[in-house]
């Protein structure tokens, strides 16, 4: 027949509470989620610090292509002022001596 359980078979003797290989794979996990975190936030770190330089070169380019296009009108302007000088000094001529002779 069947053994009675007693209250001695019912009682299992306490067992650790931390086994070692829990501990192992805990520690694992954890290493492996702070060792991504660490790794991503250095490698954002790097991204952040090259947008910054591209930043600071391309509003460089881009001043410097704004002042080469600044010189560049500042030429056509100096033309055209020159032609309009040539342009007033022929009409004064051209009119001053009509009216003279004409007098």
């Amino acid at each position: 027949m069947a053994k009675r359980r007693t209250k001695q078979t019912l009682k299992q003797p306490m067992t650790k509470l931390l086994d070692v290989r829990l501990v192992i794979q805990v520690g694992m996990i954890l290493f492996a989620i702070v060792g991504f975190y660490f790794t991503t936030k250095s490698r954002l770190d790097v991204i952040e610090n090259n947008m910054s330089e591209i930043k600071s070169s391309l509003t460089d380019s881009r001043l410097v292509k704004l002042e080469m296009r600044l010189e560049e009108l500042n030429k056509e302007i100096k033309r055209v002022d020159m032609n309009l000088m040539s342009l007033e000094d022929w009409i004064d001529e051209d009119i001053l001596g009509n009216i003279m002779q004409q007098k």
